[in-house]
């Protein structure tokens, strides 16, 4: 009974906290944003290093860890309100986000409902594996 009764406060305070900090946010850059405001840039390389494989010839920084079919880095990022549990974000994204700062990270924008009139952080080496913040621009 104390369980159950426990589930539902925590959905209802979950959801709360959602209405309250989310509004156009989606989950993917909300699990963004509370790794920034918990890391330094150091700090968060330092997590990330191992999936990173610096490539001296063309100054990549080559996403190791899983990508979806398009090459792109994808990495399990912690929301704020369910620390146990992770959010599947693109590791691109999260290191311009480190280095530049969250507001700097074009937000609420999904690639395919896109026409091309939103911002998107663009690959300047085409090269969609590289998570190197200096080579990605708005």
């Amino acid at each position: 009974m104390k369980t159950e009764l426990k589930k539902q406060e925590y959905k209802k305070v979950r959801e709360n906290w959602f209405k309250e900090n989310q509004k156009e946010v989606s989950r993917c850059d909300t699990a963004i944003r509370h790794f920034c405001e918990t890391f330094t840039f150091e700090e968060g390389i330092k997590k990330l290093s191992k999936f990173i494989n610096f490539e001296e010839s063309t100054e990549c920084a080559e996403w190791m860890g899983s990508t979806n079919m398009r090459g792109y880095g994808w990495v399990g990022v912690s929301l704020p309100t369910t620390p146990i549990q992770s959010k599947v974000v693109k590791a691109h994204r999260l290191m311009f986000a480190l280095f530049h700062g969250f507001d700097a990270l074009p937000t609420g924008v999904n690639a395919k409902d896109n026409d091309g009139s939103l911002p998107v952080l663009d690959h300047i080496c085409e090269n969609t594996s590289c998570v190197n913040p200096l080579h990605l621009q708005v």
